[in-house]
């Protein structure tokens, strides 16, 4: 019998083949780490046995492999192809040793042990009553046994010592199911032991390393808290005394403020109230004396309606035309001025086109416009052929007019106050309204000279609100006062005026001069022409078909009357005969 054994650094393998009812196979492989493996193999008696092991008679054990003292040694079955050791036939390899016992038959068994090169030792054993141990057979190397070898070396073997050689293979058996299940125990136990102890252990320290985190951890948090709540006591601090210092400073300020308001407004008022009383005393003598005095000086009762001997005017409409068709221009014209020239053609400002035209009786415009640079505001015949137009905000136009009407700039000047309304005064001056001045009208010449009405003095008008006229015959300056709903009537010659209030006159706005001492005016809110006399006689009162009526204009001859409203989107010029 030959044996074979091969050692490598980790372990040792031992392969054993026992006979039984139906054969089993048992491989004994260790891996370098941890330790043999052991494997055995049983056939009966009628069949093949292929037997590979390593034990000694006295111990009962075989293929006993070395391994770590630490880590014991651990009996399983492996089918690895690199620590394990297989069952083959044994023409399969040239590393397999075979070895067969059997007296009663012709069969065969093989017996291999295959283990990697590097990793255990094969070893091939047969036992025999003569001798009393196993005897090895050296394994063949490569070559490819026969299988008349195998034969031959079958009819060898004795069946008594199959019989002993399986006594003393179930010894084995009963020894190293022994040792594996001691070996087993023994890694186990020392595994556990070991593992609880590392298990303690990596408690241990990190049971260390979570106190020492969470002491710091702590004493961090308790720190910043600390710091956090004395910002914070310092922050409300700071708030509070920043707070009682704007609330006292807030208090002196409004303290100071309020007393010092009321100084002022009482100061303010006393001071108003002296000022009503004074001026309401200088008025009311200005009043009573003057009013006597222009009584005194026309010879003339006090102002009776009773008392007025003029007739009122009737009118007839004689051409009417949208102001939209009489001019094309972008925006609706509006025209705030108007003025009969000597041979009936009518004059007019459009001021929100900057423009002055000239019209004819039905109303068509004739010969070139003259366009301004600034809205026109009022025109006033002075000649046959000679205009006068006021231009925002101080600026008076001369312009001449030829017999095709065409219109040619004379000259331009420029006043000292805000000019508004105009009308003539003589052929070579005018009169002129003013607004935001303290006297509602002066006269100013073509050679640029100012002057002023005499004891004529009244509050300052805004820009519309209030439209003035000149009566030649009796020179009385008329000039409108539109949210008092009232017409003022000043003799220029000695002074005095008389203020004329009426139903019929609501917001009036422009005015001119009429037949006789007569003063026609344009009421808005009653749409109407009020005729009045210039002792303030209302004379009559015209509904119109138009809604808010501003410009009026009699002829020369007092033939015609020409209106023109203000009203959006329902523009109209109007000429009525006037009777």
């Amino acid at each position: 019998m030959g044996k074979k054994s091969s050692k490598s650094a980790r372990g040792a393998r031992g392969s054993a083949y026992l006979s039984s009812g139906q054969g089993a196979k048992g491989t004994t492989a260790s891996s370098s780490s941890q330790g043999a493996k052991l494997t055995t193999y049983q056939t009966s008696s009628s069949q093949a046995t292929n037997a590979v092991l390593s034990a000694s008679s006295i111990q009962g054990a075989n293929a006993a492999s070395s391994a770590s003292s630490s880590q014991g040694a651990k009996a399983t079955t492996s089918t690895s192809s690199s620590y394990g050791a297989k069952g083959t036939k044994a023409s399969s390899s040239d590393r397999e040793a075979v070895e067969t016992t059997d007296s009663s038959s012709y069969q065969r068994a093989n017996g291999a042990t295959a283990s990697s090169s590097d990793s255990g030792a094969e070893k091939i054993s047969t036992a025999s009553n003569s001798y009393g141990r196993a005897r090895g057979t050296p394994q063949l190397q490569n070559t490819e046994m026969a299988d008349i070898e195998i034969e031959d070396r079958v009819a060898d073997v004795t069946r008594e010592a199959a019989n002993e050689l399986r006594a003393q293979l179930n010894a084995i058996m009963t020894n190293l199911e022994l040792f594996e299940i001691n070996t087993k125990s023994s890694i186990d136990s020392g595994s556990l032991d070991t593992l609880n102890e590392l298990n303690l252990g990596a408690l241990k320290i990190m049971r260390d390393l979570e106190s020492v985190g969470m002491e710091e951890k702590e004493a961090i948090v308790s720190v910043a808290e600390d710091v956090r709540r004395e910002l914070e006591a310092k922050m409300i601090k700071m708030k509070e005394v920043s707070e009682r210092e704007r609330m006292e400073a807030m208090h002196d300020i409004y303290s100071a403020t309020k007393s010092g308001v009321h100084e002022l407004h009482a100061t303010v008022v006393a001071l108003m109230d002296q000022l009503k009383s004074i001026t309401e005393k200088t008025i009311t003598h200005t009043i009573t004396v003057d009013e006597r005095e222009y009584v005194k000086a026309r010879d003339v009762q006090p102002i009776k309606k009773t008392s007025v001997q003029s007739h009122p005017a009737t009118l007839e409409l004689l051409m009417s035309a949208d102001l939209s068709s009489v001019e094309r221009d972008e925006k609706e014209p509006y025209l705030t001025g108007m003025d009969f020239l000597s041979d009936g053609r009518l004059v007019a400002v459009d001021n929100k086109n900057c423009k002055c035209i000239v019209l004819n009786e039905q109303l068509n415009v004739l010969g070139t416009p003259y366009t301004f640079k600034a809205f026109p505001r009022d025109v006033a015949s002075l000649t046959e052929n000679e205009i006068a137009v006021t231009v925002a905000n101080s600026y008076i136009y001369f312009l001449s007019v030829t017999t095709g009407s065409d219109l040619t700039l004379i000259k331009t000047i420029k006043t000292s106050f805000n000019v508004f309304s105009i009308c003539r005064w003589t052929s070579a001056s005018i009169v002129v309204g003013t607004y935001e001045d303290p006297r509602p009208a002066r006269i100013v010449s073509k050679d640029e000279e100012e002057t002023e009405f005499e004891k004529i003095g009244f509050h300052r008008y805004k820009l519309g609100d209030s439209k003035s006229t000149f009566v030649t015959d009796s020179k009385t300056l008329v000039f409108t006062d539109r949210f008092d709903h009232s017409v003022y009537l000043y003799d220029t010659s000695h002074g005095g005026f008389i203020k004329v209030q009426d139903e019929n006159i609501q917001q009036p706005r422009c005015v001119c001069a009429g037949p006789g001492d007569t003063v026609f005016v344009c009421s808005r809110n009653t749409n109407s022409i009020v005729q009045m006399n210039v002792f303030g006689e209302i004379l009559g009162n015209v509904q119109l078909d138009i809604k808010h009526p501003y410009s009026v204009a009699m002829s020369k001859d007092a033939s015609k009357l020409a209106v023109s409203n203000s009203f959006d989107g329902a523009r109209k010029l109007k000429v009525y005969r006037l009777s």
